[in-house]
């Protein structure tokens, strides 16, 4: 089996060779040393990065290509006819002015980008007042064909440009609660949950179900052996939000989106939740996840691999469970004790990964931990 091919094995807990190693953003064959990807990634032809690049193919590890289509966005899933974008730049930074289109008045958002960080700042949010909500909500939901027609476009050039036996392409989905939280100041979203509790219930009924129908007009263009992966639940996990928050906005809503993923359409299907999910993984676990990511431990997380297995039993693909943080400032004995223990499953359904991944200029510490990192995995799995 060639790396793409053991990973994909491996999320559904069927046999495989090895346990993977999975290695998250800023790493793959995506990386096209031009345009806007030159501003956000150009540290990537870095000579230290060219090296840990060339360092984790020759130890087998499989890349992503995570893509989140914009029709599938955090605005309510509001129709992307009526999200208007215009970039700005002014030296080393970007801004992209927005403004969504709604029958009850226009709202504006600003998104941030600075110069070899390849993340995105939210400036300014759409809904600064719950009425906003209100105006979000009057847009009709509408999914046009020439999105549909995009999202196969873009799909198909991400699978011809990726390296097919060390490449993933994987198609994500935000969970509902996400679109709701992402519309406005997230201080102002955790005081929502409680003082208009049914209102959000409300919201998120309407945005899954608008979530379900996308869903049946995208399928037939995704190839089975992409993986869906829905995610940003982790907000509603510790230590943001209480650990029964997950059963409340998170299960019922994409329990429902799961449901129809793999009875439907036969898929496999992630979950990414950062944070404390020592209880989430039995939600996952019923709602039918065939694994999760990052799957973190202490202090951050709040869950070792030991523990995380012996509360999801092996019912679950296990992503981790190493700390990016951990990488960047802990010694080289450190990273190479936590892969010597993670061996410890590797007869159970466990995919080695970090938290993250580099999103800036790796310097040398970093660039030597990755080093331990892959000759333990070689040495142990």
């Amino acid at each position: 089996m060639n790396p793409r091919e053991n990973f994909y094995a491996a999320l559904q807990g069927k046999p495989h060779d090895r346990v993977p190693l999975w290695m998250r953003e800023g790493f793959g064959s995506w990386y096209e040393p031009d345009g806007r990807d030159e501003f956000l990634n150009g540290w990537m032809g870095d000579p230290k990065h060219r090296h840990l690049q060339s360092a984790a193919e020759d130890a087998g590890a499989v890349f992503w290509r995570m893509w989140e289509p914009p029709m599938l966005n955090r605005f309510l899933m509001t129709s992307p006819a009526v999200i208007h974008m215009e970039e700005k730049r002014d030296g080393d930074t970007i801004r992209c002015l927005g403004m969504i289109e709604t029958p009850k008045g226009d709202l504006h958002f600003v998104n941030r980008m600075e110069r070899g960080i390849d993340t995105v700042w939210h400036e300014e949010v759409p809904v600064k007042a719950w009425s906003d909500v209100e105006k979000l909500l009057s847009v009709p939901f509408k999914m046009d064909e020439s999105s549909i027609d995009s999202f196969h476009k873009h799909l198909r050039h991400l699978e011809e440009t990726s390296c097919p036996e060390n490449t993933q392409v994987c198609v994500f989905i935000p969970s509902p609660i996400v679109t709701i939280s992402r519309c406005m100041p997230f201080a102002d979203f955790l005081e929502k949950t409680i003082a208009e509790s049914e209102a959000i219930h409300e919201i998120l009924d309407i945005v899954t179900q608008r979530m379900l129908l996308s869903l049946d007009l995208l399928m037939p263009f995704i190839s089975e052996e992409i993986p869906l992966w829905l995610g940003g639940s982790e907000q509603c996990t510790p230590p943001m939000m209480g650990p029964l928050s997950f059963d409340e906005f998170v299960k019922p809503y994409d329990g429902r989106l799961v449901r129809q993923l793999k009875e439907k359409y036969g898929r496999v299907v992630g979950c990414h939740c950062h944070g404390r999910v020592a209880h989430a993984l039995s939600a996952m676990v019923e709602m039918g996840f065939d694994a999760t990511d990052p799957v973190e431990p202490p202090p951050q997380g709040d869950v070792e691999l030991a523990q995380a297995f012996s509360i999801t039993g092996n019912r679950l693909t296990l992503i981790g469970n190493m700390q990016y943080s951990e990488l960047e400032h802990n010694s080289q004995e450190f990273i190479r004790e936590k892969v010597r223990t993670a061996s410890k499953s590797k007869e159970k359904r466990l995919i080695l990964g970090a938290s993250a991944g580099p999103m800036s200029a790796i310097d040398d510490k970093l660039l030597e931990n990755y080093l331990a990192w892959f000759d333990e995995y070689r040495k142990r799995f």
